[in-house]
């Protein structure tokens, strides 16, 4: 297993989160009904880094009690950020169909806009293909 360090941006993105209130701004990709490529951006919750998110929602972690899921050990730490979502909402259907998406942070009070860009997984049905394979290219960087 190839072990990832903790990059330079992660400790200052804390910082920075910290010290003021904030939106963040998910955006995918999707195709239209013409088969166009268009983007789609709405607000979403950060709820930390995995696998230990904080500010889960008491539904969420009661979902993962009753599933036998559990939460996540804490022996791993990472850079990868964790966001929730309904699996029935369209940005879970669109990261699954094209897993490239981009981040904005507005941090107002400290005049401070943070830009992230890479690759999503969805993680949450134990039993599927998808999420061994999603697991599988997350466990290099825990």
């Amino acid at each position: 297993m190839a072990s990832a360090t903790v990059p330079t941006w992660h400790p200052l993105l804390q910082t920075h989160l910290s010290q003021s209130p904030s939106s963040l701004t998910l955006a995918t990709v999707t195709r239209n009904n013409h088969g166009q490529y268009v983007p789609r951006a709405r607000t979403v919750q950060f709820r930390g880094f995995f696998p230990d998110p904080q500010n889960m929602h008491a539904d969420a972690i009661s979902a993962l009690e009753t599933h036998g899921i559990g939460r996540n050990p804490l022996a791993y730490e990472s850079d990868l950020l964790t966001l929730s979502t309904d699996a029935r909402m369209e940005k879970a259907r669109e990261i699954m169909e094209n897993d490239q998406v981009e981040l904005v942070w507005w941090l107002p009070t400290i005049q401070k806009q943070w830009r992230l860009r890479g690759r999503a997984v969805i993680i949450g049905h134990p039993e599927s293909k998808e999420e061994e394979k999603a697991r599988r290219m997350i466990q290099p960087w825990l």
